[in-house]
């Protein structure tokens, strides 16, 4: 039978100086360390590497930019029906002068009838 040639380069190995629990002892040392410093991280550190994305900021830009202009949308429109009813005011007041909007206070005509024959 031939022996494999990885079997010579593991007996190697297995006869690294130092022993297996010092190896293991440090290998459970520096996973220690990694995770109490992903713990550490602040608030501001998690949203910075996620911003670090290309990605993620594209997707951020292109929504603020819709964001923005939904909300310019929403305020023209505002806009233009205000105008559109003060339009139709001046109109109808231009029809009818004697019209009175919605919660005005029409004058009362005058009961004296002296005030009538001038």
């Amino acid at each position: 039978m031939s022996q494999d040639p990885l079997d010579s380069l593991l007996d190697r190995w297995n006869r690294v100086p130092g022993s297996p629990s010092r190896l293991e002892a440090e290998v459970w040392g520096r996973i220690a360390v990694e995770v109490s410093d992903d713990q550490t991280t602040g608030t501001w550190d998690r949203i910075e590497a996620v911003f670090r994305r290309p990605s993620f900021a594209c997707a951020f830009v292109i929504a603020c930019i819709l964001a923005g202009l939904f909300v310019a949308e929403v305020r023209l429109a505002h806009m233009h029906a205000e105008r559109s009813a003060q339009i139709a005011r001046s109109y109808l007041h231009l029809i009818d002068p004697l019209l009175v909007e919605p919660g005005a206070v029409r004058p009362l005509a005058s009961t004296n009838p002296a005030a009538h024959k001038s």
